[in-house]
């Protein structure tokens, strides 16, 4: 293993992703404040560039999400009181970034992003309304979005804003979300009815016994699998 950051506040929601060919990560930076991202200086991550700031705002970073959009890594991440943002590098190596988008004021926790139909699509959960709900682009960079659609709505508190999951993929080809149910201990899948998810069914119960933590998943002989911690 490498280590490639130091102190016990440095590197928290990190996110792995494949950039211009290369291992990149964006990460909180809770001691100087901020989100930041990293790039590896070769192909196996032996060596890894400075790190940049991509948004130097105090309690910035949580939730980072680093994709590659149209070209050139992404990354959606929240804000103080679940602002939820959105910011596209100007290049396709993440050297330089521009100023983010604010695409929720407050509310917004656990975010997903994925693409869609060619359009980045971000998956939250809306915790002033304790929804789950679906942000889309309008274009293939995410330059402007559209108005959040409702996934689902919940019951209060079914999800912990803090240490809840919440999971986008893709799903024979629709999007698809898993989510844990904290005060029930159960898992739960919704699947789009469209490619693009513009409409939803209800959500389905697949599992019971489950905390949700550590929950991840993976297809196995062309079926999902989910890996959750379990307890009876």
């Amino acid at each position: 293993s490498l280590r490639l950051l130091l102190g016990g506040l440095v590197g928290n929601d990190n996110s792995l992703a494949l950039v211009g060919g290369r291992p990149a990560i964006s990460y909180a930076d809770s001691l100087a404040g901020g989100l930041r991202y990293a790039r590896a200086a070769d192909a196996t991550g032996t060596s890894w560039e400075t790190p940049i700031s991509v948004d130097p705002t105090l309690q910035t970073g949580e939730g980072s999400q680093l994709l590659v959009v149209n070209g050139q890594p992404a990354i959606t991440y929240l804000g103080d009181n679940g602002n939820l943002r959105y910011v596209r590098a100007t290049d396709a190596v993440g050297s330089s970034w521009p100023a983010p988008q604010s695409l929720i004021a407050d509310g917004a926790y656990l975010p997903n992003l994925a693409i869609f139909t060619d359009r980045p699509t971000i998956v939250y959960y809306d915790y002033n309304a304790s929804e789950i709900r679906r942000l889309r682009a309008n274009d293939a960079d995410g330059t402007t979005w559209g108005s959040p659609l409702t996934i689902a709505s919940l019951n209060s508190n079914t999800i912990d804003s803090e240490d809840g999951n919440l999971l986008l993929f893709s799903l024979n080809g629709n999007p698809a979300i898993v989510y844990s149910d904290s005060p029930n201990n159960t898992i739960h899948l919704i699947r789009a009815n469209d490619a693009a998810g513009n409409s939803w069914g209800a959500p389905a119960q697949v599992a019971t016994g489950g905390e949700g933590d550590g929950l991840s998943y993976d297809f196995h002989e062309d079926r999902l699998a989910l890996l959750f911690y379990y307890w009876d």
